[in-house]
């Protein structure tokens, strides 16, 4: 749990989420609290600001977070990775954990002492292990300095996979992700979502420079430096900064693969901080998956070819799922407001009918505006 701070107050875990940086929604650490074992605090960036959650284990032993279960967890580790992902209830995916170092650094093991007969063994097989150690370092090295991907670099998703991650991300503006185009290494897709829906925007590469719907916004011989221009405020001609990215499943693959190499053993949490503050924002509603209008530029949106549905594999099995549960929850989340609205028709249509029926009994529209605005729940009361 390289992510669990000990003994650290509110204001030092601000301070740590601030200096990682608080452009990418879903930076967090957890630290425990002073004197209450198995009691947690995450620290969280939301929209921009610090936010922090109380985690207790209710009388089950499942873990809550603001009172709320999530995936049945019981570990600390158990619930981070619940909420790497957004769930109905949890406004932001954890994507980015700050990193405590004495942790890191306990999970080391120090060299054991050894006696004389030991060092003499080692050092006679010194030799025969001296070109297997010096290939080993050679790969970690290679390993090491492989370049990862950037949180938004999306593989060759379809546009309707995009739309679909955007949304259940969050559909506030300025949310983003890239995705790249098969076949073709100079090409991408930027998706932002600008005024409360998904767009879709063709970057392509003439002479060097990286484009967007044809327009240029700079020279960028690299699209990563384009996306550093379009996250700046008044970018020219641009209408929207891209601000919280939408992370790739393989850069949440690569985070849970360090995460789980510098875990430390023990799982025993030390007591730390102070009562959190209240819980973040609930977060935007989704809306439908119809294709956006483009961002207001000068140039049109990308005109990108229709690309054919994949067969009923597994990950086409897992997008369907995941896209009933969400239409589930917000059915559920929604039918309060659908009812109202049906009550509020009903009230209306009766007002009509009695005015064609110039009914003397029929309700004033002081009386229906009265009704509707209370929700449509008392009956047409008649003089």
């Amino acid at each position: 749990m390289a992510y669990v701070f000990d003994a650290i107050s509110r204001d030092e875990a601000e301070q740590k989420v601030t200096e990682a940086g608080l452009e990418t929604d879903g930076t967090f650490l957890v630290r425990t609290r002073d004197g209450k074992p198995g009691e947690f605090v995450m620290c969280v960036v939301y929209k921009g600001k610090p936010t922090h959650h109380l985690v207790t284990p209710n009388a089950e032993g499942l873990l809550t977070v603001n009172k709320r279960t999530f995936a049945d967890a019981k570990k600390i580790t158990e619930l981070v990775n619940a909420l790497r992902k957004k769930q109905p209830g949890w406004p932001v995916a954890l994507v980015k954990p700050i990193k405590n170092p004495k942790k890191a650094k306990s999970s080391v093991k120090s060299p054991a002492k050894t006696s004389g007969k030991t060092s003499a063994k080692k050092e006679a097989g010194a030799a025969k292990k001296k070109k297997s150690g010096t290939l080993e370092k050679k790969k970690s090295k290679s390993k090491s300095l492989k370049k990862k991907k950037p949180i938004w670099l999306h593989g060759s998703i379809s546009k309707e996979e995009a739309d679909e991650l955007m949304t259940k991300a969050g559909l506030d503006d300025g949310r983003y992700l890239v995705r790249s185009r098969e076949g073709k290494k100079t090409e991408f897709v930027l998706g932002v979502v600008y005024k409360g829906r998904p767009t879709h925007h063709l970057i392509t590469k003439v002479d060097g420079n990286y484009l967007i719907n044809k327009k240029s916004y700079g020279t960028h011989a690299k699209v990563s430096a384009l996306i550093a221009t379009l996250q700046k405020k008044g970018t020219p001609k641009w209408p929207v900064p891209l601000d919280k990215a939408v992370p790739s499943e393989r850069y949440l693959k690569e985070q849970a693969e360090a995460e789980a190499e510098e875990t430390p053993a023990a799982d025993t949490p030390a007591p730390a901080a102070d009562t959190p503050a209240p819980a973040a924002d609930a977060p935007a509603a989704a809306v439908d998956d119809a294709v956006a209008a483009p961002v207001d530029t000068p140039a049109a949106a990308a005109d990108e070819p229709a690309t054919a549905g994949p067969g009923l594999n597994q990950d086409t099995t897992r997008v369907i799922t995941r896209a009933t549960i969400n239409i589930g929850a917000k059915i559920n989340q929604y039918e309060p407001q659908l009812a109202m609205v049906a009550n509020q028709l009903t009230l209306l249509e009766q007002f009509v009918l009695d005015i064609q029926k110039s009914s003397p009994n029929r309700m004033s529209f002081a009386q229906m505006n009265t009704a509707m605005l209370d929700g449509g729940h008392h009956a047409n009361t008649t003089a």
